[in-house]
C-alpha cells in the first residue's frame, strides 16, 4: 500500500515550501527585538550609573548572546533534521530493521489478510456450518488483525509529520531569541524537536521487535489451498491479532513516556515543600477528622466547612506571603546597593521551631467545631 508513502512524500515536498517564508519572518523579528535588548541593556547601566568598563562588558557579553541565537536560527531547520534522523538511524540500528516505515507496518498486515482470504474464503462449502464459521472467523480476526497494523502505521505517521511541523513551522520562534526575555522560547524549539524525535524512536524500536514476531508467525501458518488445517491456523490468527493488540497499546503508551524524558527536569512547586502551607494542610486533615468524628448531622457538616474554608484561607495567605518575599528579595538582588547599605532580605524562620515566615503557628487556634458557618455576604 503506497498511499503513506505518497502522503509522506508530499508532505516532505509542502513543507520544505514553508522555510523560506517563516525563516524570513524569523530573521525580520530577530533583528526587531535586538535593538529593544541593546537599549534595555544600556539603559540598566546608566541608571546604575557605571563606568566605561562595565558598559564595554556588558556589550561584549550582548554581542556574544546575539551571535550565538542567530547561528541557532541560522542552522536551526539542519540542527533539527540531524536530530530526528541521527535518532532514527539509531533506532533502526538497536531495533536491527533496515528503514522501518509506515508503509512496512500497514504492508504488514494488509498482507497477512489477503494470505488468510487466499487459504480460507475458496474453502468455504456452506454445508458444514462448524467449520466454515472457523473459516469465517479467521477471516474476520485477519481483518481486524489488519486494522490494528493500519492503526498503528498511522500513528507511525502522525509522529514523523508532527517532527516535520515542529521543524519547518517553529522556525518563527527562534526569532525571539535576540531578547533576553524571551530567549527560552528559541531553545524550546530544540527541546521540542528532541521530545518529538523521541516518540518516532520509541514507534521504531516496538514495531521493530514485533515486526519479527508477526513475520515468524506468519511463517507457521498454512500455505495449502486445497485442505487448510483450520484450526492450527486458526490459533496462529488469534496470536497474530493479540501481538498485534499488544503492539497497538504500546505504541500508545510508550512513545509519550520516552518523550517526557526530553522535556527537562520538573521543577518542585515550591508550595508543596513550603512547611507553612505542609501545616496548613495538616491543620486541615485534622479539623476535618475531628469535626468528622464528633458525630453526623447539620452541626458537624456546618464545622467541617467553617474548618475547610479556614485551612485553605491560612494557606493560600502563607502562599501569597512567600510569593512576596520571594519577589522582594529578587529585586533586592538586582538593584546594585553600596555594600554598607545593601539591605537584608527579611527572615523566614526564627530561633524557635514553630515561628515559620513571620507566622506564630504554636498560638494558632483552633475554629469552634459548634460555631456557625461564616456567611459569604
Amino acid at each position: 500500500m503506497q498511499v503513506l508513502t505518497n502522503t509522506i512524500q508530499a508532505f516532505m515536498r509542502v513543507t520544505s515550501t514553508w522555510k523560506e517564508v517563516f525563516f524570513k519572518a524569523a530573521t525580520d523579528l530577530f533583528w526587531i527585538l535586538a535593538p529593544i535588548g541593546l537599549v534595555w541593556r544600556g539603559g540598566q547601566i546608566l541608571l546604575r550609573g557605571e563606568g566605561l568598563t562595565e558598559a564595554l562588558a556588558e556589550f561584549v557579553r550582548f554581542s556574544i548572546f546575539l551571535g550565538f541565537y542567530w547561528w541557532l536560527l541560522q542552522n536551526g531547520v539542519a540542527m533539527a533534521t540531524d536530530i530526528l534522523n541521527s535518532l532514527k538511524s539509531l533506532a533502526e540500528k538497536a531495533s536491527d530493521t533496515d528503514g522501518i516505515n509506515p508503509t512496512n507496518i500497514i504492508n504488514l498486515g494488509f498482507t497477512t489478510f489477503n494470505q488468510v482470504i487466499d487459504l480460507y474464503y475458496l474453502n468455504v462449502s456452506f454445508t458444514n456450518i462448524g467449520t466454515d464459521l472457523m473459516l469465517f472467523a479467521c477471516i474476520l480476526f485477519a481483518a481486524i488483525f489488519a486494522c490494528l497494523c493500519a492503526a498503528v502505521a498511522i500513528r507511525f505517521l502522525l509522529s514523523i509529520l508532527v517532527v516535520w511541523f515542529l521543524m519547518y513551522a517553529g522556525i518563527f520562534i527562534l526569532g525571539f531569541g535576540s531578547l533576553s526575555w524571551t530567549s527560552d522560547m528559541a531553545i524550546n524549539y530544540f527541546r521540542k524537536v528532541f521530545s518529538a524525535s523521541m516518540r518516532v524512536v520509541a514507534i521504531i524500536l516496538i514495531t521493530g521487535v514485533f515486526k519479527t514476531i508477526i513475520e515468524t508467525i506468519n511463517n507457521t501458518l498454512s500455505a495449502t489451498t486445497t485442505q487448510p488445517n483450520v484450526i492450527g491456523n486458526l490459533s496462529d490468527i488469534l496470536e497474530l491479532l493479540v501481538t498485534a493488540l499488544m503492539m497497538y497499546l504500546l505504541v500508545k503508551i510508550i512513545p509519550e513516556e520516552l518523550s517526557s524524558l526530553a522535556k527537562g527536569i520538573l521543577r518542585l512547586d515550591t508550595h508543596q515543600s513550603d512547611p507553612a502551607n505542609a501545616y496548613a494542610n495538616a491543620l486541615m486533615q485534622q479539623q476535618l477528622y475531628a469535626s468528622g468524628s464528633s458525630g453526623g448531622g447539620g452541626s458537624s457538616r456546618a464545622a467541617t466547612e467553617a474548618a475547610t474554608r479556614h485551612a485553605q484561607q491560612l494557606a493560600a495567605s502563607m502562599m501569597a506571603h512567600n510569593d512576596a518575599a520571594s519577589r522582594a528579595e529578587e529585586r533586592a538582588a538586582r538593584i546594585s546597593y553600596p555594600k554598607s547599605e545593601r539591605p537584608k532580605p527579611p527572615p523566614t524562620t526564627s530561633s524557635s521551631s514553630h515561628y515559620i515566615h513571620g507566622v506564630d503557628f504554636a498560638n494558632l487556634k483552633y475554629p469552634n467545631p459548634n460555631a456557625p458557618p461564616p456567611s459569604n455576604d
